[in-house]
Order: structure tokens, then C-alpha cells, then sequence
């Protein structure tokens, strides 16, 4: 399931909202109308096993409000993580494809997006659930035509082929979805989504079996035994919430930090955060991305906590001993940063804040990488941190007008910066790009090219 993040409130939409809320409907009725045939289907061929079976049924249902009545949220993800996956696989295993249908369609509502009104997320979820919890039972069916599970090995791949084609289904639909709204790349929303909705699945797998044998044993009561297993996931999803809340938290206290040393520096850090997030979204990013770029930014110079205030706040510029000292500030930010980004494994590779001082030709630092051998983000933070240091009031300079920071920025582009990055930030914020851009960072990245061979034939040999 899905639903809107809101840490980046703040961030200027860069995207037409109104084609985007278009394309998000259009693409909620194609998904709506197949689910309305396909749910049609499952009612007139499966419909007749429903017959005595309600109440388990109607304990499904509830079990599955249940695990989604406050599901917990994380603040940078795109979909809500919640424990009905399971009721949903064993309503489909044990009832057929018409019962997973009431399930997943009913039982899975999030009444926040009711009492919210959020129609269209709201009949969204309704049909895209319920077309993977049809799909994903009629698979099951055809694979183990028994309608009562067992122990033997081809009703275990029946089981793993229904969590696969459940958790294919659903998960595709929710990056479509979050894709078509907020403008970004479905390839890039899928393996956000995976890596969301990964435990969940893997619960369903350890978890599904033993509720099964829970109502081979005991019958419709067994089912009521589901409740444990949904509370405990759903304890599981809150103290993973609580945890990476911690990790923003504790971001926060080390802006806040930072802020008590330098308020310029601590602005700054808030300017280029929110540039970054313009232009992964401008990227068509994960929504994800755009929020760990959001972080990234506000973090990028945590590392001046390490120097000395008097070169902070050195009213000239700076000796070149004195510009050495400072360099370090860059690596020290991942080194102060990199304990809080193992809170989540979907970000923990996603600490880009030492590589905001990296060039494009090679020639920046502190590692001194060029080209697409600098991550993706870290060559975001340099153009969002480069544009912001031009335009701000510094104690050694003033700030230029940010339409001669817009030029220095297309005439960096293939050297300093990586031009792909440099036309999506002036994309973002409404700038015309040049008809010759192409053509001039071309120019530049040969010329850097025969700079860096020059160098190479001049270095001395080693002996």
C-alpha cells in the first residue's frame, strides 16, 4: 500500500501537479477496470465456495483491519508497511480465489485515507489488492488443486509461487501508482518498493505456514490464533518506525549542533538540502531518494563541526595551509554521519556527504574521483552546494545573482560538474537551457580528457 511522504513538505514541487494527478487517475481507472473484471470472474467460478464459509472469512477480514488500522509509518518511504499480507495468502489457500477477493478489498482499507478522504489512493489500494489476491490464490488452485493444504513439496511451491505472484503483483501496482503521481521512474519506485515491502512477505512465508497448521488442528478457532502473529508484526514495523525516527532525530540534533557553531553554515545546509531534492525529483528518483537527498544535503558539512572556528568564520580567504585544513571537513562528515545511515538497510549505502567536494575531471576531493565513478548523490550535493555557495553572502564573499550562478554552472558542466545533474537543477528550477549546452560540454569534457593525458605524460616514472 501507499500514501504521500511529508518530511518534504518544504521542497518546491518541480513537477505540472495537475498532469500528475491526470496520470495518477488514469492510471488508478486502468487498474480499477481490470480489477473490476477480474474480481467479477473470481465471483462467478469461485464464488460457490464462499457458501458456509463467512465467519472465517468475516475473521479474516478483521484480522487484516486490524494489522492496518494504524500502520507505522516511515518518514521517507512511499508505502505503508503493515501486517495484512498474511490473512490475505491464508484466505486465499484456504477459501479460494473469490474469499482472498473479500480480503484483500476489504480487510486491507486504511481507515486514515477514509476519514482523510483520500478517494483515489483509497479505490487504488481496493483494486490493486484485490486483482493480486485473485491472481495470486488462482495460482495456488492451479497448482495444488486440493482444498485443504499440506505437507507435501508441491504444495509448498504452490504456496511460494502465490506469496511470489502476490507480492510481484501488488508491489508493480504500488510503483506504477507512486510513479504516475509523483513523476518519477517506475525501475527506480519498484526496488523502493521491494525493499519496503520485504519483511512483510518474509513474514507471510515463515508465518502463513504455521497459521495453516494452526486451522488444520483446531479448525475456525486456529484462525483467531492469526491475531498473535499480525500484532507481533505490526510491534516489529513500530519499533523499526521508532528506529529510524531515531535516525532523524538524532540528524536533526546534529544540524541543530552545527547551527550552535555556525547558523550560516547551518543554512546553507538546509538551502542545498532542498536543492538536492529538487533535482533528484527533476531525475525522477525514487521518492525515497529524493528524501535520503534531502538529508544528505542537510548533513553535507557536519564535518565543519571538526574545525576550528576561527577558519569558519575567517572574514578573507583563506592561505592555502589554511584551505588544506578545511578540505578535511569532507571526509569528517562521513565519518560523523555514517553511524546513523545503518538504522535502515534500504539507505545505509546512501551516505553521499564526503563527495560534495568531487570534481567531474578528477581534480577534486578528498578522493580525487571523476566522472560516473562518483555516486550518483554525490555528484547532486556538488552542483546543489556549489549553486548555493555562489549566491549566499559568505564573511570572504558576496553572493552573485542566481542568473550569473546559473551560468557558471553551465559553464562548469562537463569539468567541475557532471552536466547531466547541472541541466536537471536548471530544469527544476525553471531555466532555460541553452540550445548549444550539448555542444559546449562536449567541448569541455575533451578538453578535460587532454588535460588529464597532459598530466599523466609529465608525472615522473616510478624507479
Amino acid at each position: 500500500m501507499f500514501a504521500r511522504t511529508d518530511h518534504m513538505g518544504r521542497v518546491e514541487q518541480t513537477v505540472d501537479t495537475a498532469v500528475l494527478e491526470k496520470r495518477a487517475w488514469r492510471v488508478t481507472a486502468a487498474v480499477g477496470a481490470v480489477a473490476a473484471v477480474v474480481g467479477a470472474w473470481a465471483v462467478v467460478r469461485y464464488g460457490g465456495e464462499l457458501t458456509g464459509q463467512w465467519f472465517p472469512v468475516a475473521v479474516l477480514v478483521a484480522i487484516s483491519l486490524l494489522a492496518t488500522a494504524s500502520p507505522p509509518r516511515v518518514s521517507w518511504m512511499s508505502v505503508v508497511m503493515a501486517a495484512d499480507t498474511l490473512p490475505v495468502v491464508v484466505a486465499g489457500v484456504l477459501f479460494g480465489p473469490a474469499a482472498a477477493l473479500v480480503v484483500g478489498t476489504v480487510g486491507t482499507v486504511i481507515l486514515r485515507q477514509v476519514a482523510e478522504r483520500k478517494w483515489r489512493a483509497l479505490i487504488y489500494n481496493r483494486a490493486a489488492l484485490g486483482l493480486s489476491a485473485v491472481a495470486s490464490s488462482f495460482v495456488y488452485r492451479a497448482l495444488y488443486a486440493a482444498h485443504l493444504p499440506s505437507l507435501s513439496l508441491r504444495d509448498a511451491i504452490a504456496f511460494v509461487a502465490m506469496l511470489v505472484v502476490y507480492s510481484t503483483l501488488n508491489n508493480g501496482a504500488t510503483a506504477v501508482y507512486v510513479s504516475a503521481g509523483r513523476g518519477s521512474r517506475v525501475g527506480a519506485e519498484i526496488w523502493s518498493v521491494i525493499r519496503q515491502e520485504a519483511f512483510t512477505v518474509v513474514g507471510a512465508a515463515v508465518l502463513g505456514p504455521l497459521a495453516l497448521v494452526s486451522y488444520a488442528l483446531l479448525g475456525r478457532p486456529g484462525l483467531i490464533a492469526l491475531v498473535v502473529p499480525v500484532i507481533l508484526v505490526n510491534r516489529f514495523l513500530a519499533r523499526y518506525q521508532a528506529y529510524t525516527r531515531a535516525f532523524l532525530a538524532a540528524v536533526e540534533s546534529l544540524a541543530t549542533a552545527l547551527g550552535a557553531k555556525d547558523q550560516v553554515t547551518l543554512d546553507h545546509s538546509r538551502r542545498v538540502g532542498e536543492y538536492a531534492a529538487q533535482i533528484a525529483r527533476q531525475m525522477h528518483l525514487s521518492e525515497t531518494q529524493v528524501g535520503i537527498m534531502y538529508y544528505n544535503g542537510l548533513m553535507h558539512d557536519i564535518g565543519k563541526l571538526g574545525i576550528c572556528d576561527e577558519l569558519l568564520k575567517k572574514p578573507t580567504v583563506f592561505t592555502p595551509a589554511e584551505y588544506e585544513q578545511v578540505k578535511v571537513h569532507a571526509a569528517l562528515s562521513e565519518q560523523f554521519t555514517a553511524p546513523f545511515w545503518r538504522v535502515d538497510v534500504a539507505v545505509r549505502r546512501m551516505n553521499y556527504t564526503s563527495y560534495h567536494h568531487e570534481r567531474w575531471d578528477g581534480r577534486g576531493y578528498p578522493r580525487g574521483l571523476a566522472g560516473e565513478d562518483i555516486p550518483l548523490g554525490g555528484r547532486i550535493l556538488a552542483v546543489a552546494d556549489a549553486f548555493d555557495a555562489m549566491t549566499s553572502d559568505r564573511p570572504y564573499h558576496k553572493g552573485i545573482r542566481k542568473e550569473e550562478a546559473y551560468r557558471e554552472l553551465i559553464r562548469c558542466a562537463g569539468t567541475q560538474f557532471d552536466p547531466v545533474v547541472v541541466r536537471a537543477f536548471l530544469e527544476s528550477q525553471g531555466v532555460e537551457v541553452p540550445p548549444s549546452y550539448d555542444q559546449r560540454v562536449r567541448a569541455q569534457e575533451i578538453m578535460a580528457r587532454r588535460r588529464r593525458a597532459a598530466a599523466a605524460v609529465l608525472q615522473p616514472t616510478q624507479s
